[in-house]
């Protein structure tokens, strides 16, 4: 229960924050993207979807046993600890640089990719 609990709060809150990210460098005008008081606001909210990424992923690999998987699977789950964590990282960054656009878009990157591994599974 809380494994399927966790993994579907993972799922979405991934899906989220992707889909966030996309629309907002896709659907939104460049003045629109460089005010500061929406890229805070928006920022705020991204940084807890991460959050409950991590946290809900953390709470999957420790029920889930992953330390006993393999080094396929813990190199996996490793690849995507450290993208999340990158993520957050450019996403602070991001808010307070000119060059924030492209910031943005190796997040959305690096999400993929993260994506991309987590179907090797």
């Amino acid at each position: 229960m809380i494994y399927e609990l966790s993994r579907w709060l993972h799922i979405i809150s991934m899906i989220s924050l992707l889909g966030g990210l996309l629309v907002y460098q896709l659907g939104l005008s460049t003045p629109t993207r460089i005010d500061a008081a929406d890229i805070r606001g928006v920022t705020r909210l991204w940084n807890i979807l991460i959050t409950i990424g991590l946290i809900a992923g953390a709470i999957m690999y420790y029920r889930s046993s992953g330390w006993r998987m393999g080094a396929h699977f813990n190199g996996v789950i490793g690849l995507k600890f450290a993208i999340l964590i990158t993520v957050g990282g450019l996403l602070a960054v991001a808010r307070r640089r000119t060059f924030a656009d492209g910031i943005r878009w190796l997040a959305i990157v690096l999400l993929l990719i993260a994506s991309a591994a987590a179907f090797t599974l």
